[in-house]
């Protein structure tokens, strides 16, 4: 409900403040399900999302031209993870988030979008080793 709001599943940009985008990544095969991993540490008011998009196969358009699809329907993880509590968060407090989606028609390239939101901007979403691997399962 603000002014010139932007979906984070826009094309371009979003409304959130802290987003996190991969390049395109051109694969070799063809695949039709993605699996994502990420470190992170979340405090209680804060939260991640995650989004993908892709293009090949059946979908002729540029990647850059394709809105990006909420992972889970809503961008939330596979399973909850609890979030890290006190005040401060020693740099070793990263807990695995998995994201993933799977019979997606067929895709020769993708893009991943990480959504950080929270109540307060000083204790942001902290990521950390990304890892992607697209299937053909």
């Amino acid at each position: 409900n603000t002014v010139n709001y932007e979906d984070d599943t826009a094309i371009e940009g979003g409304s959130t403040a802290g987003q996190y985008i991969t390049k395109p990544v051109n694969l070799e095969n063809t695949s039709t399900a993605l699996d994502v991993r990420v470190a992170a540490s979340v405090r209680s008011t804060s939260s991640i999302k995650a989004y993908y998009r892709i293009t090949g196969g059946d979908e002729t358009r540029r990647i850059e031209d394709i809105p990006f699809i909420p992972f889970n329907t809503d961008g939330s993880s596979d399973s909850t993870v609890a979030p890290s509590d006190g005040d401060v968060v020693l740099d070793n407090d990263f807990k695995d988030y998995k994201f993933s989606a799977s019979n997606i028609h067929d895709f020769t390239s993708f893009q991943i979008k990480i959504v950080f939101r929270g109540t307060n901007s000083a204790y942001t979403a902290r990521l950390k080793d990304l890892r992607v691997i697209a299937l053909a399962v």
